[in-house]
């Protein structure tokens, strides 16, 4: 139950970061708009860190199967992000860049999260 809540969660962040860029396009607000997308872009990359965060577990303590989908959704928007800011079309380099992205950002995010609890 907590991966489905992990997952559903770091969705939620990611959907509501997209609602948040939206406003800002069509208010005209640059800075919320940039704001969002650099949300957008967190969460993407993020998203398996985030969503384990989420489902109170540790990636190194994940179930694989969690982690796979969790991989596969993260590929996913963080490919739709590299889409969206190359004009919304594809290039050469979106495929070998999403995994390369995905896999840095969790790995440094659970470093830094490694590092924070054993100085708590």
């Amino acid at each position: 139950m907590n991966a489905v809540l992990g997952i559903v969660g770091a969705l939620g962040l990611f959907l509501a970061s997209f609602a948040l860029h939206i406003a800002g396009g069509v208010t005209g607000q640059g800075w919320l708009f940039a704001i969002a997308v650099g949300l957008i872009f967190f969460f993407a990359v993020g998203f398996v860190w985030i969503a384990t965060l989420l489902a109170k577990t540790r990636i190194r303590d994940a179930h694989r199967y969690f982690l796979i989908g969790c991989f596969g959704i993260a590929l996913t928007l963080t490919g739709a992000t590299l889409w969206a800011a190359s004009d919304r079309s594809f290039e050469a380099w979106h495929a070998p860049a999403a995994p390369v992205l995905v896999f840095f950002a969790t790995a440094a995010l659970a470093r830094a999260e490694a590092h924070w609890r054993n100085r708590a």
